[in-house]
């Protein structure tokens, strides 16, 4: 009987391509793609006081996307755009960055803004370019809101949402995965198989899937036939365990019971 988990081997760039003849006929959720929490956060921006305040727990990264991609081997993005409104105190202007930020009180929100959304496309490109044409990368945008400093978070406008969108598929390019068939049932993207994505990993790819998976960005005017899907293209367990113990069995029970 054949290993149903061979060993494979690993580059940084090219280890979907590298392993393309053990990989293509399986599923993508039988796929491991390694990924990053709040992916944006390599640096840091707000107000001073906040920053010192909050720096040590919003901080979630060292390497930027693109290294993230093409030096830590990633292929799964965590990317939540915001629209960020700065003050007379902000270390940064006006303007679309990622942000690790949550809510406080009834609408007021604390938090810190991290790379800007310019410098993100920036990094995507450069990586989409230097990996191998056999890579799948999993681009997941949420948790986004118009974030003026000191005052409440408010849903972005429909404007502001098309143009995140907009900037990340023009960056994608031809990198982004387009559906044309019918999305009624949707498409359900981690059921393909990597041979359905990318059926020659010597040309075909590389390859992004963008997908919104909290419906930010509900109104920004694209579909799949562009390039933007949603959850129900792409749906999987996210979400905190509730099992408040230091006690190891009750803590692996409950996340057992998440799969």
């Amino acid at each position: 009987m054949s290993d149903p988990y061979p060993q494979i081997s690993y580059s940084a760039t090219t280890w979907m391509t590298d392993n393309y003849s053990q990989l293509a006929s399986k599923q993508l959720s039988e796929i491991v793609f390694f990924g990053t929490h709040d992916s944006g956060m390599s640096e840091l921006h707000g107000t001073k006081v906040n920053i010192a305040a909050q720096g040590a727990c919003t901080q979630t990264q060292t390497l930027t996307i693109g290294d993230q991609i093409t030096v830590a081997g990633a292929r799964y993005l965590d990317i939540r755009p915001a629209y960020y409104e700065a003050d007379a105190l902000s270390d940064v202007s006006s303007g679309y960055y990622a942000a690790h930020w949550s809510t406080f009180g009834a609408n007021s929100w604390v938090g810190l803004i991290g790379r800007s959304l310019d410098n993100i496309c920036q990094d995507l490109a450069t990586a989409m370019s230097s990996i191998g044409k056999g890579e799948v990368v999993l681009l997941e945008v949420s948790h986004s809101k118009y974030l003026p400093e000191g005052l409440f978070a408010e849903a972005l406008s429909a404007d502001q949402q098309q143009a995140v969108i907009s900037q990340l598929l023009t960056t994608l390019g031809d990198y982004a995965f387009k559906w044309q068939g019918s999305n009624t049932p949707p498409l359900d993207f981690l059921s393909q198989k990597l041979s359905d994505v990318i059926s020659d990993p010597t040309s075909s790819g590389p390859v992004a899937f963008l997908w919104d998976s909290d419906g930010a960005f509900a109104s920004c005017g694209y579909g799949p036939a562009d390039g933007y899907f949603t959850k129900l293209n792409l749906d999987y367990y996210n979400s905190w365990g509730d099992a408040d113990t230091s006690d190891p069995t009750t803590l692996i029970n409950d996340l057992t019971s998440s799969l």
